[in-house]
């Protein structure tokens, strides 16, 4: 049965991310189609871990997305907090040997 409450909280909370659907799916790491299934409620991640994930790129509180509570629904991102999830996001999925090259980079380009 399609889960029509996380399909209207996500598209609220993709809406106001200002994320294109196709920058979400990069940064979950998922197939834009996944995306379009969310929308319209033709499957929710079944697990918390990546609810949280979707949450966190998204801005919202995990627990308003997956439909357990009310409250604290939106959390305020100003553009820079933006681009920090969307940053924080990608960094989640590399190994130390990977941060420590992508922190090398940064310190050579300031």
């Amino acid at each position: 049965m399609p889960d029509q409450k996380f399909a209207s909280r996500f598209k609220t909370a993709l809406q106001l991310s200002g994320l294109k659907q196709k920058e979400l799916a990069q940064i979950l790491g998922v197939h834009p189609s996944n995306i379009t299934r969310y929308k319209e409620g033709k499957y929710v991640p079944d697990n918390l871990q990546d609810i949280a994930k979707i949450a966190k790129a998204l801005g919202v509180n995990p627990a308003w997305l997956a439909g357990m509570t009310d409250e604290d629904k939106i959390v305020e991102l100003s553009p820079e907090d933006v681009l920090r999830n969307k940053i924080e996001t990608y960094l989640d999925d590399f190994d130390e040997q990977k941060l420590s090259k992508i922190l090398t980079f940064i310190e050579q380009i300031l």
